[in-house]
């Protein structure tokens, strides 16, 4: 478990809810480590059905601005040059693996999304049973803009989500969404006033709105529509 307050994020919890914190503000960019870091963190999650939930959230103005790019392109193409594109197709595997886990986790997972959220910010908020965005969020999948495309199964989940047709739109295009608009395409489920993302998704789950039944049901049929997609 990472409990180091100094990292990209950490694990912390409180009351019996998991809180998944990204801790590297103000744009809390997805680096090597974050998602070396985040595979630990989920991997010891798989488990924990002792917890009423889990909420990811983050430090700072942002949610997350996304994959740390330039840090992430040259490593791959270091790596696919040097043994023929192994190590990035581990990398790649890892982190699909570890948000496949993430959207399975035994307990259900709340997203609260602010500021910006963009492209690997936006897949693991699509990895949530539930997605919170506060007034004024930004989001999307601008991949596309960058040459590349959604890395850890963003493009079956938004389908899944959404629909084909919208889901191509967004990803072809790139463009991002306020919350407004994201919650008129369903991208979340809620928009909530500024700064009371997270005590909104403290009360779901406290309440119990969200059955640990129809989480386990929903899991295993997403997973493995999901799983499906990301074969062919």
């Amino acid at each position: 478990m990472i409990l180091d307050k100094t990292g990209p994020l950490y694990f912390d919890e409180f009351d019996k809810v998991g809180y998944i914190i990204l801790n590297n503000p103000p744009e809390n960019r997805m680096t090597i480590r974050f998602f070396n870091d985040l595979q630990t963190i989920v991997s010891t999650l798989v488990d924990r059905r002792d917890l009423t939930g889990i909420i990811i959230c983050s430090k700072g103005r942002h949610f997350s601005s996304g994959a740390a790019l330039p840090e992430l392109l040259t490593i791959l193409e270091d790596a696919q040059r040097s043994d023929s594109g192994r190590e990035q197709q581990l990398f790649t595997d890892a982190n699909q693996e570890c948000f496949r886990m993430l959207s399975s986790l035994p307990v259900p997972v709340v997203a609260v999304l602010k500021g910006l959220c963009a492209g690997s910010a936006y897949e693991l908020a699509l990895c949530a049973d539930i997605r919170i965005a506060e007034e004024r969020t930004t989001l999307g999948l601008p991949e596309v803009q960058y040459d590349v495309i959604p890395g850890c199964g963003g493009t079956v989940r938004l389908t899944k989500l959404i629909g084909a047709a919208p889901a191509l739109d967004l990803l072809l295009s790139g463009r991002l969404l306020s919350s407004d608009e994201a919650l008129e395409l369903g991208l979340v489920d809620m928009v909530v006033p500024r700064k009371k993302g997270v005590l909104e998704a403290e009360t779901l789950l406290n309440s119990g709105a969200i059955s640990l039944r129809a989480k386990t049901n929903l899991s295993d049929a997403v997973s493995q529509i999901v799983n499906d997609g990301m074969a062919q």
